[in-house]
């Protein structure tokens, strides 16, 4: 996980080949609204593309963990605040109940003392790598507010 801030986006240009292209869509998206659901890029093979987010933050006994196989999650607070969860080094529990399909793989919460936790604001983004399980869109100290964010997914 790196956690950073979108006025800094340049830094971590140098860490994946399609980063610079993926940072300038975002900022792109950050300037002139963004719509919800998908908002593509024109890139071969869906390499990269951008989920617009608007919601309201989720309560610990809703909160699930999610892993991705084939893309990088690029999560862009807009506006809002939300705290996420990445669990530590324990056996991954997998919610049986999960069905769908995609790039994502549903798990049960661990006991979120066992897990690190991070405040995340308006302006700061969060990279997550393939295989990286973690919590977003948690409710800080479990009372729901407003978010928008943008998820950018970068085919690794």
């Amino acid at each position: 996980m790196i956690i950073g801030k979108v006025e800094n986006f340049e830094q971590f240009e140098a860490l994946h080949p399609r980063f610079p292209a993926a940072f300038a869509f975002a900022k792109e998206l950050i300037a002139n609204g963004f719509k919800p659901g998908r908002n593509d890029m024109a890139t071969p093979n869906n390499e990269i593309y951008a989920n617009g987010n608007i919601y309201v933050t989720r309560t610990m006994d809703k909160a699930v963990m999610e892993v991705h196989y084939e893309y990088i999650d690029i999560q862009i607070m807009v506006e809002g605040q939300e705290q996420l969860y990445v669990p530590g080094l324990q056996t991954r529990e997998q919610d049986h109940s999960y069905t769908g399909g995609g790039d994502c793989e549903l798990f049960f919460m661990p006991d979120p003392n066992t897990c690190s936790r991070a405040t995340v604001q308006a302006g700061d983004f969060v990279i997550f790598m393939p295989n990286e399980q973690h919590c977003p869109n948690m409710a800080i100290n479990d009372e729901p507010s407003n978010v928008r964010k943008i998820v950018m997914k970068v085919l690794y």
